[in-house]
């Protein structure tokens, strides 16, 4: 509901939770389970239930500058130091292990944890996840690095998606695996994989999580702090869900009611400067000082103007009697006195009386600083044969001031006219408007839309002249050349003979300039159109404020600023918590909506449903039957809202009507891999599928036992 109290979320990131505390493998070498994940690694033992340690995969070497040592972080305590995490390095290169001195450290961290004994050697049997259809020289690998480093008895190796499968009762269906770098669709039956028919649709959490921070970047490239990968993870994880029917949904986002309960307000940490805050008899008593501040100020200026206006009276009275004193002397007398009063003849000495004469009417005359008198020009009238070279002077400037108080003269009367004009005419107006008022609305409906239509128009044009391509650029260049090469044909004809130049004397010969200059929208016509739209908002029961075009044109209104700075609260510029806000309305659905439709971000692979159907159509009736009866969900971005609930829509709309489907979603996507290793340990199954170190030795690295839970050799 717009106007009610938004929810604000603190933004999110992955704390440090404390050092994980090695523990005891109790009597025997029970077997140890580890689910090498991309994102997270879990291993514990499998006499247990659950898994004793569950750490992020990520090592980071980092030194520490005041000690000059250099640490070995792991997991969670790559979180110490915001630094170490920046640095640290994964084992995977995609969903496969690449870096092996970094898996070996996390190899040494997991049986350290884990407390297995001995120094040389684990004499704990291995059962270890490994990606879909991974490579043969990377089993070999791990294998290598497992029985030469560790000395481990045997090790099994098998699928996570089909362990969380087995533990939730499955044996025929369709594994939907979404993990952290790739999602997988694998079909089984009779608890076996069928790796020859699974897809990988190279989007997982990984991608999303990056997407996500792209658009934020994007859409914020101003904000004033960093958002972390992992604060973007924690977004993905909080605020996204899955829609329903993304192309529905989204179009709902554009009502305001809508987009004001979608919103999510994230906000991040900032100092706001706090103001000390006065109480109202301090107020009073600050503004009782600044009150009787401008008054002695006032009483001070008032004494300062009144001292230089008494000085100027001396002067006048001084220069006057100067005046009188020179008046019948000679010529020779009268240049030594005006010389040692400074002054250069007797034009400068008149000047100086007519300055002071201004000044001191202005000064007494304060409530009209302009002079009422009308000015006299003596000289005017008089032959320049008659005066001497500095009343010639004195008479240019005459004439100069002449010709700018009858400028003014001019400008005052038009103005006076045009007022008188305007005035008869709002007269006019409010009579029509008094007598008829519909006919007096109407009149001004069409005004405002004819002027709206001339704005439109002039943006149009704009718009096209800043395209070199238009109709209106290409006319705008021609009248350009034209006019060029008229300038050209006058200086050439001018060199021949003397020609009357008459241009200008048209008024439509302006028009060529109006035409090649990119004029923007007149002052005249936006004041006209908010006259006639202000005496509308008055008068018209039907003109609102949403008509008005500044309300219209304001980029706060405008949809971009809804989704950037969301409905409500009105966003304040000079607010610091909201500059630190960040706003998730559409990327709630976006992000999550690439499983379905990858082409959103241009990736060329068929969506998640396109590649059930397509491996479904591979089978027989009986047994895609069977698997369409069981399609499980597991994997990180399972847990996402609506997951499966949409995978089940829009599978159900390419599946025959009148056969049933089913989707369901493991208990606990993300511990279920390790449980299910745990009770398949326990089968005969995996007494057929381990590899001994004596087998390795025999066979060789890339050798491997192919069964229901593993991949195939290839």
């Amino acid at each position: 509901m717009i106007g009610a109290t938004p929810m604000i979320y603190d933004v999110r990131d992955i704390a440090f939770e404390g050092e994980c505390i090695a523990s005891s493998s109790g009597p025997g070498n029970p077997l140890i389970l580890i689910d090498n994940g991309s994102w997270q690694c879990r291993a514990g033992y499998a006499t247990e239930l659950s898994p004793r340690i569950v750490f992020d995969s990520f090592v980071s070497k980092y030194r520490d500058r005041r000690l000059m040592k250099t640490y070995t972080l792991v997991g969670n305590d790559t979180l110490v130091e915001p630094m170490a995490r920046h640095i640290a390095k994964s084992p995977f290169d995609f969903n496969i292990v690449a870096n092996w001195d970094v898996m070996e450290i996390l190899l040494d961290y997991v049986f350290l944890k884990l407390g297995v004994k001995g120094n040389e050697q684990v004499e704990h049997p291995l059962v270890m996840t490994e990606p879909v259809c991974n490579p043969n020289y990377n089993r070999g690998v791990m294998s290598e690095l497992l029985f030469e480093c560790y000395c481990v008895p045997s090790v099994c190796y098998g699928i996570d998606s089909l362990f969380s499968f087995y533990y939730n009762g499955g044996t025929d269906g369709v594994v939907v695996s979404v993990g952290n770098n790739t999602t997988h669709v694998i079909p089984v039956l009779n608890f076996s994989g069928h790796l020859g028919s699974s897809k990988r649709i190279s989007w997982g959490g990984v991608q999303s999580t990056e997407y996500l921070l792209k658009l934020f970047q994007l859409k914020y490239p101003n904000f004033p702090q960093k958002m972390t990968f992992t604060q973007a993870q924690c977004l993905l994880h909080d605020h996204t869900y899955v829609s329903l029917s993304y192309k529905d949904e989204i179009k709902t986002f554009l009502d305001p009611e809508v987009l004001a309960v979608q919103d999510r307000i994230i906000q991040f940490p900032c100092t706001e400067v706090v103001s000390n805050l006065k109480t109202e008899e301090e107020i009073a008593r600050l503004a009782q000082k600044r009150k009787e501040a401008g008054r002695r100020l006032q009483q001070q200026a008032q004494k300062t103007r009144l001292e230089k206006l008494m000085q100027k009276e001396k002067d006048m009275e001084y220069y006057v009697k100067l005046q009188e004193t020179i008046k019948f002397k000679d010529k020779r007398y009268v240049m030594e006195k005006l010389e040692s009063e400074g002054f250069a003849d007797e034009a400068e000495l008149l000047a100086t009386i007519k300055r002071l004469e201004t000044a001191i009417r202005r000064a007494k005359n304060k409530d009209s600083c302009q002079d009422t008198e009308i000015p006299s020009f003596p000289l005017l009238d008089i032959p320049d044969s008659e005066l001497d070279e500095a009343g010639l002077k004195q008479k240019r400037h005459q004439r100069l001031m002449k010709s700018n108080y009858e400028a003014r003269m001019r400008s005052k009367t038009e103005k006076q006219v045009k007022k008188a004009r305007n005035e008869e005419m709002e007269k006019l107006d409010e009579e029509k408007r008094l007598n008829d008022l519909e006919k007096w609305l109407e009149e001004k409906r069409n005004a405002r839309n004819c002027l709206l239509e001339k704005i439109k128009e002039k943006k149009k044009l704009k718009a096209d002249l800043n395209d070199r391509k238009s109709m209106a650029s290409q006319m705008r260049m021609k009248s350009i050349a034209n006019l060029a090469s008229d300038q050209y044909s006058r200086r050439k004809r001018r060199r021949t003979t003397e020609i009357e130049d008459t241009f200008g004397a048209n008024d439509e010969d302006w028009a060529i300039y109006r035409n090649i200059v990119n004029t923007s929208e007149s002052d005249e016509d936006n004041n006209n159109l908010q006259h006639l739209e202000s005496q509308l908002m008055l008068y018209d029961p039907t003109f609102a404020k949403d008509d008005l075009l500044d309300f219209n044109e304001n980029p706060t209104k405008s949809w971009i600023h809804k989704f950037y700075r969301g409905v409500y609260p009105p966003f304040d510029p000079n607010d610091v918590q909201q500059l630190h806000q960040l706003h998730l309305n559409v990327e709630r659905i976006r992000v999550p909506e690439i499983y379905f439709e990858p082409n959103i971000v241009g990736l060329d692979q068929a969506s998640i449903i396109e590649v059930i159907s397509d491996i479904l159509s591979r089978f027989n009736l009986n047994d895609s039957q069977k698997m369409a009866n069981n399609i499980f969900c597991t994997g990180g971005a399972s847990l996402l809202k609506n997951f499966s609930l949409r995978i089940e829509k829009d599978f159900r709309a390419l599946w025959p009507a009148d056969k049933p489907i089913s989707v369901r979603q493991a208990k606990d996507p993300l511990i279920d891999p390790w449980r299910g290793m745990q009770q398949w340990s326990h089968t005969d199954q995996y007494k057929n599928s381990y590899i001994t170190k004596q087998e390795y030795l025999e066979m060789g690295s890339e050798y491997m036992k192919e069964h229901g839970m593993g991949n195939v050799k290839i």
